[in-house]
């Protein structure tokens, strides 16, 4: 278990390193608010960086968050091709203590489109070393629920207006998520009054899609001009089961 431990922060290194040499592109802070009561349960910071080749997405946060519910902090780093946000290469999510000395849960998940092949593994190292691996195989494109927002993005930045992907979720598990223009609306944020783009987000459920109307809606706003920067979300946290929020 020490030589995954290991491993994960030496690759934390590695992507920081890289993302040092990048071009930043965007910043900002987001906090997520328990839906029905409106109360913040975590707050992040978040950077964009791209060297022109691929385009790398770091988050670092504290907070009731990702199935924990005490505090926690937390690290993760989504790297995808520049030229096709569907196709995720890695991403790592390490959850640590409030203190950031003790690591609770590592997420890790990669694409090898040579193969169409998606892993997942999930390590708890505390939790009497616990460790959950899965893999998909015959996938073309493949994006995690962070990723998701930009894949989005870039539809609409092609004018499309519907789209899908599959998603592969900390559970872990893969879904197919489908995203639907459902017109423009005037969205009201701390940041201030945007014309906005609402976007509703789909989850293909199979045969079980009798139950979708038992899940919560799934709705991402992004300013109606480009670059179509994401504004705001509400929905599940992250796969079936997880808390309703609004980001």
């Amino acid at each position: 278990m020490r030589r995954l431990i290991s491993g994960a922060l030496a690759a934390a290194i590695v992507f920081i390193a890289s993302g040092a040499r990048a071009e930043v592109v965007a910043t900002g802070t987001f906090r997520v608010l328990r839906k029905r009561e409106r109360t913040q349960i975590c707050r992040a910071e978040w950077e964009v960086n791209d060297d022109g080749t691929q385009t790398i997405f770091t988050e670092r946060g504290q907070g009731a968050c990702h199935g924990f519910t005490e505090p926690v902090s937390w690290e993760s780093q989504t790297r995808v091709l520049s030229t096709d946000s569907r196709q995720l290469r890695e991403t790592t999510r390490w959850i640590y203590s409030p203190d950031g000395l003790t690591p609770l849960k590592i997420i890790r998940r990669t694409f090898d489109p040579d193969t169409g092949t998606v892993n997942a593994a999930v390590v708890e190292p505390f939790d009497q070393g616990r460790m959950v691996e899965r893999s998909w195989h015959g996938i073309e494109e493949v994006a995690t629920p962070t990723s998701l927002l930009f894949v989005v993005r870039d539809s609409l930045a092609r004018r499309e207006r519907s789209g899908s992907v599959h998603v592969v979720t900390s559970e872990p598990s893969l879904y197919t998520m489908r995203w639907v223009v459902r017109g423009i609306e005037q969205l009201t944020v701390p940041a201030g009054t945007f014309t906005s783009v609402k976007v509703e987000l789909l989850i293909d459920l199979g045969l079980l899609s009798v139950l979708r109307p038992l899940l919560p809606k799934l709705y991402v706003w992004y300013v109606a001009a480009p670059p179509f920067q994401w504004i705001k979300y509400e929905g599940l946290e992250d796969g079936i089961g997880s808390p309703k929020v609004g980001v």
